[in-house]
């Protein structure tokens, strides 16, 4: 449940930033730039802050299992981890930021960059 609303919250960032930035995009069209330009451009954006929640994100989820997993067991008088955070759990959370990132990045700046430049200039 929390991935699915920390992959909403990161969609919504991404586009709303897209979104206000209407204007640059039809200015990189302008002057020259591919559809794909724009887009490579506006994906490293998204990438970058897809990448610093994911440290965030993997630091808390392993700091948390591990403060569960010692108060589980203290509280149970049990010697056992209940909570795993491996490998597997950190690919999964990459696996949703990066794809997250990639739809969240795409459809706005493929919609604005369809239009012809200077609409996406005049257009608020």
């Amino acid at each position: 449940g929390f991935a699915v609303f920390a992959a909403l919250l990161l969609l919504n960032f991404i586009s709303t930033s897209i979104s206000y930035k209407k204007r640059e995009i039809g200015i990189l069209r302008a002057v020259g730039a591919r559809s794909s330009d724009v887009f490579g451009i506006f994906f490293n954006e998204s990438m970058i802050i897809a990448v610093i929640s994911f440290v965030i994100a993997a630091v808390l989820a392993l700091v948390a299992c591990l403060l569960l997993n010692l108060y589980i067991s203290n509280s149970l008088g049990l010697g056992l981890m209940i909570l795993n955070f491996a490998a597997r759990q950190l690919f999964l959370m990459l696996a949703v930021t990066v794809v997250t990132a990639f739809i969240s990045s795409f459809f706005p700046v493929y919609s604005i960059a369809r239009k012809k430049p200077i609409d996406a200039i005049k257009s608020l």
